[in-house]
C-alpha cells in the first residue's frame, strides 16, 4: 500500500500540538481510512485509557516489554457493576480465570459478592478470609473433595455440565446446592449474531431429559441452572434469549429454580443495557432466587496498556513493518491491541503499517495500522527502531495467559493504585 496524502487535513494549516490518536488494526484499506478520518475530526471515540497510566508512564523509564493495570479504574468498573446488579439483589462473581492475581483478586473480594472458580488452584489463590462471599465451581473435570472449596468460609455453589459429573458430584454425599449447566446455543435462536449450533461444555436438551429421569438425580434434584455464553459478540438480545429459555427449562425442575447464573461474556453490551438485563432477569426470575452474573474481561476495560519497543524495521513509507518486543502470543493474548501514536496536526499522508511480534513464529502478529504522518512515516508516528510503543485495549486475560516462548521472557507486570506502582512482577 502506498502512501497517499490524508484527505482528513489541510497542507496549509499551522502545525498544532501532536494528538494522542489510538488506532485499530484493519486489514481492510477503506475501513481503515475511514476510522482514521472519524479520530483526526474528532468524530471518533475518545481514548479508552485510563488517564493515570499514561501520567505514569510519562517520561519514566520501563523495562519493556511490560503490560501495566490501573487498579483504580478497575475498582471503580466493579464497583459500578455490582451496584448496578445489586440493585435488583444479583450477585456480581469474578471470574478467577479472567486474572488469578493478587491485586485483582482482593480488590474483587472487597468490592464483589464472591468469584467463580474452575479448580483448587484458582480457589487457593484466593484471599484467605471469604466470610459472606459466594464461590461458583464450574470445572471441566470430575472434581473430588467439594468441602475443600468451602474451606475459607464461603458459600459455595457447585456446577456440574455432564452426566458422569452430575452422578460423580451425588455419589459424594456433598450438601452444597448444585445447578446444571445448559449449552448456550441450545437458548439462542439462529438469528442472533453470538448463537453456536454446539459447545463441548453443558447439557444438551436430549441429555437434560436423560439425566433428569434418573432416580439418583430426582431424589436430590438441581437446584437452578448455569449459561456460560462466551462470545466475543455477544449483545443484550443475547441475554434476553438465553433468559427466556431458562425460564422455558424451569418447568421440568419439581421446584422453581433457586439459583440462576447468568455467566460471563458481558464485555460488549452497552452499559446503560445492564439495568433493563438485570431487571428483566429479576423479572423472570423472582425472588428468592438467587442470580449471579461471573464478569471478568468487563472489569478491565480500558486499564491497561502493553508498552513495548520497536527492535526491528523494514520497507519504507510506502511499506513499513515494524518488529516489537511484545509478542501476541506470549504477552497478549485475548487481547485485540490498539495502538496509540501521537500525531502532528495538520497531517499530510498516510500509509499501512504492519507490526510483527518478537517470536520466530510466522502468526505472531499484532496487525495492520492505517496511521497518519507528516513527512518521515517512522519518525512522526514514533515507531523508530528503539521507540517506545503503546497498545492499548489490552484484556486482563493477557496478564493470565503472560507467559516466555521462544527464547522470550514473559512481561513484566505493573500495577497502579492512586497513581503509583505496586512491586512489579515477572
Amino acid at each position: 500500500m502506498h502512501s497517499q496524502r490524508c484527505p482528513t487535513c489541510s497542507p496549509c494549516g499551522r502545525l498544532g500540538k501532536p494528538v494522542l490518536i489510538e488506532v485499530k488494526p484493519s486489514s481492510d484499506y477503506k475501513a481503515g481510512l475511514a476510522q482514521l478520518t472519524d479520530q483526526l475530526k474528532g468524530r471518533g471515540p475518545a481514548i479508552d485509557v485510563a488517564p493515570a497510566l499514561l501520567s505514569w508512564l510519562k517520561g519514566r523509564e520501563l523495562s519493556t516489554p511490560a503490560l501495566v493495570f490501573d487498579l483504580d479504574t478497575i475498582t471503580a468498573r466493579m464497583q459500578a457493576l455490582a451496584q448496578t446488579a445489586a440493585n435488583q439483589n444479583i450477585a456480581c462473581l469474578l471470574a478467577v480465570k479472567s486474572c488469578p492475581r493478587e491485586p485483582l483478586l482482593t480488590t474483587a473480594q472487597q468490592h464483589l459478592a464472591g468469584f467463580d472458580v474452575s479448580n483448587l488452584a484458582e480457589y487457593r489463590a484466593l484471599p484467605a478470609d471469604l466470610s459472606g462471599k459466594t464461590v461458583s465451581l464450574t470445572s471441566p473435570q470430575l472434581t473430588k473433595d467439594y468441602y475443600l472449596f468451602a474451606a475459607r468460609g464461603n458459600r459455595l455453589v457447585v456446577t456440574v455440565d455432564s452426566i458422569a459429573q452430575c452422578v460423580n458430584y451425588l455419589q459424594q454425599g456433598a450438601p452444597f446446592p448444585y445447578v446444571l449447566r445448559i449449552q448456550g446455543g441450545q437458548l439462542l435462536p439462529t438469528s442472533d449474531a453470538a448463537y453456536t449450533n454446539c459447545s463441548r461444555f453443558g447439557f444438551t436438551a436430549p441429555m437434560l431429559e436423560q439425566l433428569l429421569q434418573r432416580p439418583d438425580v430426582q431424589a436430590q434434584p438441581p437446584c437452578g441452572w448455569h449459561v456460560h455464553h462466551g462470545s466475543e459478540i455477544n449483545s443484550a438480545a443475547t441475554y434476553q434469549f438465553l433468559m427466556a429459555g431458562l425460564a422455558k427449562l424451569g418447568a421440568q425442575l419439581p421446584e422453581p429454580p433457586a439459583i440462576i447464573n447468568l455467566g460471563g461474556g458481558w464485555h460488549s453490551v452497552e452499559k446503560q443495557q445492564l439495568n433493563d438485563l438485570f431487571a428483566l432477569a429479576r423479572k423472570v426470575f423472582p425472588e428468592p432466587c438467587s442470580v449471579f452474573i461471573e464478569p471478568g474481561q468487563w472489569f478491565g476495560k480500558g486499564a491497561g496498556l502493553a508498552v513495548g519497543e520497536v527492535v526491528n524495521k523494514s520497507g519504507d513509507d510506502d511499506n513499513l513493518g515494524c518488529v516489537l518486543n511484545l509478542s501476541m502470543d506470549c504477552h497478549l493474548r485475548w487481547s485485540s491491541p490498539r495502538l496509540l501514536v501521537p500525531v502532528q496536526l495538520p497531517a499530510l499522508k498516510f500509509a499501512k503499517v504492519y507490526l510483527g511480534g518478537a517470536s520466530c513464529y510466522e502468526a505472531d502478529s499484532l496487525g495492520c495500522f492505517m496511521l497518519p504522518y507528516r513527512q518521515d512515516l517512522a519518525h512522526d508516528t514514533s515507531l523508530g527502531l528503539g521507540c517506545r510503543v503503546l497498545l492499548s485495549n489490552i484484556s486482563l486475560y493477557s496478564l493470565a495467559w503472560n507467559q516466555g516462548f521462544n527464547g522470550i521472557a514473559p512481561a513484566t507486570e505493573y500495577w497502579l493504585r492512586n497513581g503509583l506502582a505496586l512491586e512489579p512482577t515477572a
